[in-house]
């Protein structure tokens, strides 16, 4: 996931900038499954716009290997297609479930390494 703050004109070029090359079969050919060069290249491009002062990025977070997250968002909650429709608040409990140990022991170890 991510989110652009098009209020501000130099995002709004980065997007397009991103929209262009993306599309562009010389830039960003189609490759193997699994291969996204569209997400390099938006790498590249932020990269690009925060060394030349640009581009800032918040500090908000989701939900992997972070410790306190936003709460509006939440990642990698596939549920398996093979698993009944019954079974859907056990395997969203899971998630909840070990999200927040993953946090707490996030925390743990950041409390643990400062001086």
């Amino acid at each position: 996931m991510i989110g652009f703050d098009c209020n501000r004109s130099a995002v709004r070029a980065l997007v397009s900038e991103w929209q262009t090359l993306a599309l562009d079969v010389r830039t960003c050919p189609p490759g193997h499954p699994g291969n996204k060069p569209e997400q390099a290249l938006l790498t590249v491009l932020l990269r690009r716009g925060v060394l030349a002062g640009e581009i800032t990025f918040s500090r908000n977070e989701i939900d992997i290997s972070s410790a306190s997250p936003v709460r509006w968002t939440s990642s990698r909650n596939k549920v398996p297609v093979w698993l009944p429709v019954w079974a859907d608040p056990f395997a969203r409990l899971w998630y909840a479930t070990y999200k927040a140990v993953d946090r707490r022991v996030i925390r743990c170890k950041s409390a643990c390494r400062r001086p």
